[in-house]
């Protein structure tokens, strides 16, 4: 069940190791922030504030994950570079 989807992840349009390793590596963190942020915005619906509250927060933790999901497709066209991997892990260069 995993090796299609793993066969998938390790598909990259990259010829030089150094930045195949850095792109599969940068998607590999873009999904897992993408899924634990989906994942993790349900917790906020046991936190002791009133339910409008909640659902703000909710939202606001899901805007950040169409940001994701686009670094994932930038990176899967060959469009890994230093620029990229400054606006989605939000450090300057």
């Amino acid at each position: 069940m995993l090796d299609p989807f793993m066969r998938w992840m390790h598909t990259l349009p990259y010829t030089d190791v150094t930045v195949y390793r850095q792109a599969t590596l940068l998607q590999t963190m873009l999904l897992a922030v993408a899924a634990l942020s989906f994942a993790g915005s349900f917790v906020t619906l046991l936190a002791p504030l009133p339910m409008t509250e909640r659902l703000i927060v909710m939202g606001i933790i899901w805007t950040g994950i169409p940001v994701q999901i686009a670094g994932i497709a930038l990176v899967r066209r060959g469009r890994f570079s230093r620029r990229l991997c400054s606006a989605v892990s939000g450090f300057s260069w």
